[in-house]
């Protein structure tokens, strides 16, 4: 009895190293099955947002029951590129540049290097996934509807990309909404919501007036170009979501 005891009480180290082997192989299967998931969903909502970008693109840019959209699309432009003012002009430009690519792709690498210091390393995949499905959607749909950037003198250089959608207001929605979604994981404050929700909100206004004003995009462009932003932030967050709930089940 004694010594079924003692063997009871002190497992062998064949059986203990046996353990740890199986807890590691289960962990790996897991963390395996984790990223099969979470690649399943940016997948189908990748091509969710792109079947609805070219859906909608195809109406505005080609439906005939669309021409007055298209009519009222041009007048606004023109409008706005007849109506600039040399004061205002500057102002534009330097507003508009904090959405340009470099800019965007920097601050985008400044905030995962802070995760990874603060060890928030599931959180990386925000900022990955959003902008990653954000440029792609965006580049596929450019390419496929090819709707040319509005008749009007250019205010600044010109981008090589077509009208639809307005990647520059998408790419902004993604990295400061973002940024604000990262910093309500931690503080569960309503008016710090409120006030990351309305920050947001005018920078992405500011940055599509800008757009429609240098005459880079149509109306429709800037407003289809905000719904592929706030989809493709979705999609990030929720792909944090999924791994931390699958974390929270092994521990």
């Amino acid at each position: 009895m004694t010594a079924t005891g003692v063997g009871a009480a002190h497992p062998s180290p064949q059986r203990s190293a046996a353990g740890v082997v199986g807890d590691r192989n289960a962990q790996r299967c897991d963390a395996k099955d984790t990223a099969k998931r979470a690649t399943a969903f940016v997948l189908t909502g990748y091509v969710a947002i792109v079947a609805v970008l070219l859906g909608i693109g195809w109406l505005i840019a080609d439906a005939g029951a669309f021409a007055g959209v298209r009519t009222w699309d041009d007048d606004v432009v023109r409008w706005m590129s007849e109506h600039r003012q040399a004061w205002l002009d500057d102002w534009i430009l330097r507003i508009g540049r904090m959405a340009d690519t470099v800019p965007v792709v920097a601050a985008a690498i400044v905030v995962e290097v802070v995760l990874v210091l603060r060890r928030r390393f599931s959180h990386l995949l925000l900022l990955a996934v959003g902008l990653g499905v954000e440029l792609s959607a965006f580049l596929l749909a450019n390419y496929i509807i090819a709707r040319p950037r509005p008749d009007v003198p250019k205010l600044g250089g010109q981008p090589g990309t077509n009208s639809y959608p307005s990647g520059h207001i998408a790419a902004t929605i993604v990295l400061w909404g973002g940024v604000a979604a990262l910093l309500l994981w931690q503080h569960r404050s309503v008016l710090l919501r409120w006030v990351a929700a309305v920050a947001v909100a005018i920078v992405a206004a500011a940055v599509g007036f800008t757009r429609i004003y240098r005459g880079m995009h149509h109306p429709t462009d800037v407003i289809v170009g905000a719904g592929l932003g706030v989809a493709a932030l979705a999609v990030g967050v929720a792909t944090v979501l999924l791994v931390e709930a699958r974390a929270e089940r092994r521990a």
